[in-house]
């Protein structure tokens, strides 16, 4: 058995000739057969009969740099009812190759057909996206969101710009120029207008009867925003839609190294010398007692992160003063149980409470309790965490809860949360649906029991 980015998280692999798995199969319709499999460097050929008939061949090697996950077409055009597919390793390989592994994932009988609406669509459920993964980057953003659409997830987006990337830029004296395009007046006909950025030029013709000022700034919005790095056009407000902007991985950091907490900067260092009128106390753990010197520098931590964040808030609001915020906090690397220190200084005492917080929502995530821990009583905790605990209004909590590994109890962690009432359970991540295939439509707050 082998555990990773596979349907529902494991396949099982084979290595010795002759080796075979049996599946019966039904179907109502006309349709293909396809095997789940792995192409790589040390993969073999395997063969494949249908109802005893003549054998076929799957060659599973692929070189180095195409290794990959996939389906592979076995049979077309089988009838439908019940049929009998043998799958064995026949213990011959590419000559290429080295080795002669199979690795069975799933079976699937595939009908053609359009691609079918979702068989239940609720807007209490979404999932958050990955700039920076396949499954987004490389789509359109129409596809995309057509895609989700047909999962019939169609509740709050948590499109995330880019969790990895980010990391990876260093800004070295930014500036940030802007300007505004107004198109305005009458269009004819076949007029060309073009716009400037830079050293490149983007045109577009006008066409009579469809074009106006606010489809020609529509179109020249979307070209920019589809092929420069660089620029980025605003469209929401025009859109007609407001501003969301979340504050995610903007707390003090949760890991400490041989040398402490990562605390000691030389900026904070400073700043906790003019605060305190000395160095800021050494903190090595998360879990350290932030109560020491009578808090004094567990609330400079504190009071510093709030005014980081509430200075990025204030400039927001200057520039689009329609815009609201939401906090994603991680409850797991900030346990009160177990991370006092974190829990502290990581939560002013301001967000506890969605007035004077400079929030409109909080989301809470918790990936450790059932992803790692396979606690659910832990995941339900987190999931209600800012309502029971704190003073936020259940109308305004969010749950972000994981999917990623093939161990994780997530349907049960789903139906739990669901049944607290949240107004939104937002799934991390799209890429993580897509890739291990996990089951459309989701079980609903009244099942009792389930297997999947």
């Amino acid at each position: 058995m082998k555990s990773g980015v596979w349907s529902q998280g494991r396949a099982i692999r084979a290595a010795a000739a002759g080796a075979s798995v049996t599946i019966e199969t039904h179907c109502q319709h006309m349709h293909d057969i396809y095997v789940g499999t792995r192409l790589d460097t040390t993969c073999g050929i395997m063969t494949g009969t249908l109802d005893g008939g003549a054998p076929v061949t799957l060659d599973c090697y692929y070189p180095a740099a195409t290794t990959s996950q996939t389906r592979r077409l076995l049979f077309s055009g089988v009838a439908a009812g019940q049929h009998e597919i043998v799958i064995t390793l026949s213990g011959n390989k590419n000559a290429s190759s080295q080795g002669w592994y199979f690795y069975f994932d799933f079976l699937e009988c595939a009908v053609a057909s359009d691609v079918p609406d979702p068989v239940v669509t609720t807007t209490a459920v979404a999932v958050a996206t990955d700039f920076d993964t396949d499954n987004t980057n490389k789509l359109s953003p129409q596809r995309l969101v057509w895609n989700i659409q047909k999962l019939g997830l169609v509740g709050e987006i948590d499109h995330y710009c880019g969790v990895f990337w980010w990391k990876q830029a260093v800004a070295s004296n930014p500036s940030y120029p802007q300007c505004t395009v107004t198109f305005s007046g009458n269009w004819n006909d076949q007029d060309v207008v073009w716009l400037h950025v830079g050293g490149s030029a983007i045109g577009k013709t006008v066409f009579g009867g469809q074009d106006s000022s606010p489809t020609i700034a529509r179109h020249f919005a979307n070209f920019i925003n589809a092929i420069f790095d660089g620029v980025w056009a605003g469209l929401m407000l025009a859109a007609g839609l407001t501003p969301k902007l979340q504050f995610g991985e903007i707390l003090w950091w949760f890991q400490a190294n041989a040398a402490g907490m990562a605390f000691y900067d030389a900026d904070t260092q400073a700043a906790a010398q003019s605060a305190l009128g000395r160095a800021l106390a050494p903190f090595h753990t998360p879990n350290d007692d932030p109560s020491i010197n009578g808090y004094a520098d567990a609330d400079f931590l504190r009071t510093r992160l709030f005014n980081y964040v509430a200075a990025i808030q204030s400039y927001v609001l200057s520039q689009y003063s329609a815009a609201v915020f939401e906090l994603l906090w991680p409850m797991d690397v900030n346990d009160p149980d177990n991370c006092k220190l974190l829990r502290y200084i990581n939560l002013p005492s301001q967000w506890t409470a969605r007035s004077g917080s400079g929030f409109d929502t909080f989301l809470i995530e918790g990936y450790q309790y059932p992803g790692i821990n396979h606690n659910l009583d832990q995941a339900t905790r987190c999931a209600s965490y800012a309502r029971k605990e704190f003073a936020w209004d259940q109308a305004h909590c969010r749950y972000l809860m994981g999917l990623y590994y093939g161990t994780w109890p997530w349907l049960r962690e789903f139906v739990n949360a669901s049944r607290l009432g949240l107004p939104a359970i937002k799934l991390w991540a799209y890429d993580h649906v897509c890739l291990y295939a996990w089951p459309i439509p989701l079980p609903t707050s009244d099942d009792r029991s389930f297997i999947y």
